[in-house]
């Protein structure tokens, strides 16, 4: 099998399970599980290459996408798969490189910036009053 039919079709193994729910339902977790399938596509072709500076910062950004939108289920499963994939591909040290870094951190800044958000623009008395107002 090449490279890119495996990508593929790992990508698909992953991910179908998160399409069963847009059969009955309509709302955001259909943008959540759209956004985790793409986030799951972007990181497992970033983890591929070599020095990838749009496919992995991107698979981490629509993480963070899918994470806000779906919550931490959503933001939990692109990671999991991509450890399990560098476990798998035996590339452990490819997760240390520059563009993964850049990445990763451009997934804490998302989520921090969404926290920040509602640390100081909400006008509840707690923070998980804020966090449900969201």
């Amino acid at each position: 099998m090449s490279g890119n039919s495996r990508f593929g079709s790992n990508g698909a193994i992953i991910s179908t399970p998160l399409f069963a729910p847009l059969v009955h339902f309509y709302n955001p977790s259909a943008l959540a599980a759209g956004l985790v399938v793409f986030a799951i596509l972007f990181l497992g072709r970033g983890w591929m290459g070599d020095g990838t500076w749009f496919s992995l910062p991107l698979g981490f950004i629509l993480t963070a996408f899918a994470g806000l939108t779906g919550g931490i289920f959503h933001l939990l499963t692109p990671l999991i798969s991509s450890i399990f994939f560098l476990i798998w591909c035996h590339r452990y040290r490819r997760a240390q490189r520059a563009d993964a870094l850049f990445g990763f951190f451009c997934l804490l800044f998302l989520i921090g910036l969404f926290l920040g958000y509602l640390y100081i623009g909400t006008k509840s008395n707690t923070y998980i009053q804020g966090l449900a107002q969201a």
